[in-house]
């Protein structure tokens, strides 16, 4: 076997290893990601959808942690992973006001705007099946917390993602240098795995009521997330 043979061979079976050792390193398959997830999204294309960005996310997190080692590959490594989190985090938000709506369960004032300034009133579709126009992450954080979704601890750390999430614009004033450093991967993960056992808990006992034809009751209990392929 000639020398760039015998290389192309040792390239691909390193290929295969990174592969196969990503894909047992992230545990889960995106069809069980959903189920044991996102067991609480009604739409199968959104559940599947966040399932599918979850999964990508943990495996490029588990690639990553093997090549990344100069201080920008690393910052590139915690930037995708925030950007995913912070993306899933937003969807599950917007997912649970919308249910929330539907059922007419909100009862605070931020639903009622479109801003957190709570100044433009929100217009609402009826049946609801998407938020108001205006509206963004930071006001879907403001609705959640007024609502019980999640409590104010977990407000704190979902913000921190926001803003996180929000650096993609490099000239954000909150960039600096502890800005896409290995433990906020880790931070952001952890801050989605508690959003989604909150809102799931809420959910769960919103649903109840409305299938039973009681009168709602509305719980939030913040569980620890599960670690996850080490993040």
């Amino acid at each position: 076997m000639s020398n760039e043979k015998r290389a192309a061979s040792i390239g691909d079976r390193l290929l295969k290893e990174l592969i196969e050792y990503a894909r047992e390193d992230v545990a889960e398959t995106p069809t069980e990601i959903g189920v044991n997830h996102f067991a609480f999204v009604l739409d199968p294309k959104l559940k599947n959808r966040m399932a599918e960005t979850l999964y990508g996310a943990k495996w490029v997190y588990s690639v990553g942690k093997l090549l990344a080692t100069e201080q920008q590959e690393l910052q590139a490594h915690v930037r995708t992973q925030v950007i995913n989190y912070g993306a899933i985090c937003e969807a599950v938000l917007e997912y649970t006001i919308i249910e929330a709506a539907k059922m007419k369960l909100l009862a605070g004032k931020h639903w009622k705007f479109s801003s957190i300034n709570m100044k433009a009133k929100a217009k609402w579709g009826n049946p609801p099946a998407n938020l108001p126009k205006g509206t963004n992450f930071a006001w879907m954080v403001a609705v959640a917390v007024e609502e019980k979704f999640i409590d104010t601890e977990l407000e704190k750390q979902v913000t921190k993602l926001r803003e996180l999430r929000n650096t993609i614009h490099l000239t954000n004033k909150e960039w600096s240098d502890e800005t896409n450093q290995p433990k906020q991967s880790k931070d952001s993960h952890n801050t989605l795995g508690a959003v989604l056992k909150s809102v799931e808990v809420w959910l769960k006992s919103a649903r109840v009521p409305q299938q039973t034809g009681t009168s709602a009751c509305k719980v939030t209990v913040l569980l620890s997330p599960e670690s996850g392929n080490n993040q």
